[in-house]
């Protein structure tokens, strides 16, 4: 009796952190994450250092599905900050096919990036579709990724759609 009494309170604590933990979960859309610089090791045909380019920096982005990332209220944009050149999308799946093709497009239905021929990289959730997109695509504004499933024979079919919004800083 002593014992259950003394677990009783790990217990409630365990459990509060796992609902403030879905919870969080389920309130994000989007996590953007600043992934490390490439090495700047230079390779041996490397320009010198006065003709460089500024480092190219790249922002992760997992999109989650369902929710409209900046048109519902309390949810908040994507900022790209000016320094990021390349924005990586991951799209996460859950219907395998052998390929997929992804295309984004603005909320007016203008294609503005598409690719063919991907293929889904495992990962300890599923499977997921990582995306890499120029910054200078995605200015101020809503966004919708759709991803299709390519089978080994037949049509593609759609099996997940993102919508986002994008605001420059």
């Amino acid at each position: 009796m002593n014992r259950t009494r003394s677990l009783l309170p790990v217990l409630s604590l365990s459990l509060v952190i796992l609902m403030a933990g879905s919870w969080w979960l389920g309130r994000r859309s989007v996590w953007p994450l600043q992934l490390p610089p490439a090495s700047n090791a230079p390779s041996p045909a490397a320009p010198t250092a006065m003709e460089q380019e500024p480092e190219a920096r790249t922002m992760a982005v997992v999109l989650s599905r369902g929710l409209v990332r900046g048109n519902e209220e309390g949810s908040k944009p994507l900022v790209i900050p000016p320094e990021v050149s390349r924005v990586r999308l991951e799209a996460r799946v859950e219907v395998a096919y052998p390929r997929y093709e992804a295309v984004l497009q603005t909320a007016e239905s203008k294609r503005i990036w598409s690719g063919g021929d991907l293929e889904a990289q495992a990962f300890p959730g599923g499977k997921r579709i990582l995306l890499d997109v120029s910054s200078s695509l995605l200015p101020h504004g809503d966004y919708i990724l759709t991803v299709r499933g390519l089978p080994a024979a037949g049509s593609p079919e759609t099996v997940a759609e993102y919508a986002f919004r994008v605001r420059k800083s």
